[in-house]
């Protein structure tokens, strides 16, 4: 197997949209376990801003690229001990969260057990956009929110729960320099909405997806499944990888009309 030129966008110092930078690199062969995949298209979370600005909890050290989900096509892959699902193939296309970020490329290499396939015509720009963002609504209410920008946003997504409903919390923004404390007040603000009765809240992060795989894929499996049926049906405006800090710039003044998402398909 050859290696496979690439570009990413790279952080390599923390500052505002313009520390984005374009660079080229390789991948080698995968390692047994693990799977090349060409990337469709990559999510845009407030996750990835407060990250590039190095005010994210779960910090990641420069130099990382950011991107905590995507779509894309299996280029290749090397099985571990455990046989591949039968569905792996080159040219599979599949969609994955990334605890560890690195989703704004033109390739990757993946852990096998992070690939869950994408029903078949479902648009890989629509599944870049479901695995971190997706709400549940139907009639009486909306059945689950998924926030990450905490303030304003908590207390307006508490109040359109149905009852039983669920409210979870993956990150929250925050004042620039204050971003972590602000984060932890919003957790504190989580645990106490859920001392309440009729409605659930709880606190979730992207590390958690390693503590349980067969979780993670079946819960993935069943978003993407909502989204190709159309039960679901996430908004979303695009832009090239080379674009990522003007997307950036614009999330951070609350500018996109929906889930943004990179492509790489020109």
């Amino acid at each position: 197997m050859n290696e496979i030129a690439s570009r990413k966008i790279l952080v390599e110092h923390f500052g505002g949209p313009d520390v984005l930078r374009t660079v080229r690199a390789t991948l080698p062969a995968p390692a047994p376990g693990y799977a090349r995949v060409k990337v469709l298209a990559a999510g845009v979370g407030l996750t990835d801003a407060m990250a590039r600005s190095g005010d994210y909890l779960l910090q990641r050290r420069t130099p990382f690229t950011p991107g905590h989900e995507l779509a894309g096509e299996v280029v290749d892959f090397t099985t571990a001990d455990t046989p591949a699902p039968s569905w792996l193939r080159p040219g599979a296309r599949v969609a994955a969260a990334l605890t560890r970020m690195g989703g704004y490329a033109e390739y990757v290499t993946l852990p096998l057990w992070q690939l869950v396939p994408l029903p078949d015509g479902l648009d890989p720009h629509i599944a870049a956009a479901v695995p971190l963002d997706q709400n549940d609504r139907e009639p009486g209410g909306v059945q689950a929110v998924f926030d990450h920008i905490g303030g304003p946003a908590l207390r307006k997504g508490y109040r359109v729960l149905a009852p039983g409903g669920v409210l979870v919390s993956y990150a929250a923004s925050g004042r620039p320099g204050r971003i972590v404390g602000d984060t932890l007040r919003a957790a504190a603000r989580v645990t106490l909405l859920n001392l309440r009765q009729g409605r659930r809240t709880a606190l979730a992060m992207v590390r958690e997806i390693r503590a349980d795989y067969a979780r993670y894929r079946a819960a993935l499996t069943e978003l993407l499944a909502l989204a190709h049926a159309g039960t679901t049906a996430p908004q979303i405006t695009t832009a090239p990888l080379t674009e990522a800090a003007a997307v950036h710039t614009d999330l951070e003044r609350r500018a996109p009309t929906g889930k943004a998402v990179l492509t790489t398909d020109g």
